[in-house]
């Protein structure tokens, strides 16, 4: 999804607490009917059949939810426990959760984190998601999965030790907007009948359901002012006329101003978001610097476009075989290969990725990529991954020319010691099948019925390998001129 500025950008310098919820949020206590979700996690007693099955039924939320801040040079996380921070690894801010009660137990409205100097950070803009589980399966008890909690809290203040002066941030939210997650996957039914004296069997090979998941994001902000006594930054924004990637706002910052305290124009910065990817991804395509009105820099951003909107590959990258009648987005396939639809495909991988820069000095920088390796051990006799596996692109050489002296410089880059951030040689090809069945019996009158599906999902399915999500890291990478 594009940014507020375009795809692969993003504005630094304020801040944020985001949080990444693990399964329920640890505050959410259901809904309606289902209103008795409680926070009970078991690891060595009590795991029970009736605590499983209240697990399964989505009564109860068995994972803390992980909170990760990034503001003025720090960054880290931390966990909420019993009411208590517990940071890991721990630092030498104090982080202090703001409430809506005084006895500490009500809902976090924000939170002060007291840097070591003095300086009490507050991030009190809140950003939220509503989780939204649509189902073509019917089941007993019905099973609501459904929430909506704050997934961010954006920096609002900054106040010096002895607050004689600080830094005020309004936000500006977002249009509203549903991402959703509508796939087409391939499976298999099989359906069968016991009488007394007979086996009747069906099996059928069918494109299978859609998997569909929504997630509502609501309130999500833009940078809308920064103020200080000696000066304010001001932000703008524009609506694109291209429909967005997957619903995504129409709304981007277009230009950012610098004043001084009596409101005089220092700087102007203009944003060029209004053309999109063949995807409808929104990107930065040019930047402009101005001073009293007159051109001081100017930067224009080439891009490797795409022709034809092709399929994602296993990891999630816009390079695969393609988007063509029958694709499906099932990883794997009846025989248990890995789908050719998802393969990686070198001569796409840098596709969407920058090429180019030129500035209004005259230079000129292009940009070439390469397939970003990594050698997998299989762990298991039926692991999915093994051998090299092509994990997205990564930069090969960098070239800089001076269109005034002519001068060229050219860095090439080596990597070495790759690690994956999801454990692929862990992946078995349960992990990329789901499983239903329904088994219905009339008594003596009528034969048992047994009726089972298999779907072939887009992903792994084992929580905490997201396989869609991997990238790889490198020990060291060494650059050559």
């Amino acid at each position: 999804i594009s940014t507020s500025v375009g795809l692969g950008w993003s504005l630094t310098g304020l801040g944020c607490i985001s949080r990444q919820i693990n399964g329920f949020p640890d505050e959410w206590r259901g809904y309606g009917p289902q209103d008795n979700v409680d926070f009970d996690l078991r690891i060595t007693s009590g795991v029970d059949v009736d605590y499983l099955r209240s697990v399964f039924e989505a009564k109860k939320d068995v994972e803390y939810d992980c909170y990760n801040y990034s503001f003025a040079g720090y960054s880290g996380s931390f966990y909420i426990i019993d009411g208590n921070i517990v940071e890991c690894p721990a630092s030498e801010l104090v982080i202090t959760p703001r409430r809506n009660n005084i006895d500490n137990t009500g809902e976090i409205t924000g939170f002060d984190i007291y840097s070591p100097e003095g300086t009490v950070y507050t991030f009190e803009d809140k950003e939220y998601i509503k989780a939204i589980s649509y189902s073509t399966v019917i089941t007993t008890p019905m099973i609501n999965r459904d929430y909506k909690a704050v997934s961010q809290w954006n920096l609002t203040k900054i106040s010096s030790a002895l607050e004689k002066d600080a830094v005020t941030i309004s936000y500006t939210p977002r249009q509203e907007w549903t991402r959703t997650s509508d796939k087409m996957l391939s499976g298999y039914s099989f359906n069968f009948n016991l009488g007394e004296r007979a086996l009747y069997s069906t099996l059928t090979e069918s494109a299978g359901p859609n998997l569909d998941e929504r997630t509502r994001f609501i309130n999500h902000s833009i940078p809308s002012r920064i103020s200080t006594s000696t000066g304010s930054i001001e932000f703008t924004t524009r609506k694109t006329t291209i429909t967005p990637h997957l619903g995504a706002p129409a709304d981007f910052i277009s230009g950012i101003t610098l004043k001084d305290a009596d409101g005089k124009v220092i700087r102007e910065v203009t944003l060029d978001n209004t053309t999109a990817f063949i995807d409808g991804r929104q990107k930065l395509s040019g930047v402009d610097v101005f001073s009293d009105g007159v051109l001081i820099d100017r930067y224009r951003l080439l891009y490797n476009d795409r022709t034809k909107d092709r399929g994602y590959d296993f990891f999630g990258y816009p390079n695969g075989k393609g988007n063509d009648p029958g694709y499906n987005h099932s990883a794997i396939t009846h025989e248990l290969n890995l789908s050719s639809w998802r393969q990686p495909v070198p001569k796409y991988l840098a596709d969407n990725c920058l090429t180019g820069i030129s500035t209004i000095t005259g230079l000129k920088t292009s940009i070439q990529y390469e397939p970003s390796t990594v050698n997998i051990t299989p762990q298991r006799e039926e692991s999915v991954f093994s051998g090299n596996i092509i994990v997205g692109p990564r930069i090969k050489t960098i070239e800089t020319t001076d269109t005034v002296t002519g001068r060229v410089r050219t860095r090439t880059y080596e990597y070495y010691d790759p690690v994956c951030n999801i454990p692929l040689g862990c992946l078995i090809y349960s992990d990329f099948i789901s499983q239903s069945g329904i088994h219905t019996f009339y008594g003596d009158t009528k034969p048992t019925t047994y009726d089972l599906g298999i779907t072939y999902l887009p992903s792994a399915s084992l929580r905490g390998t997201p396989a869609d999500n991997a990238q790889l890291y490198y020990g060291w990478i060494f650059s050559t001129n």
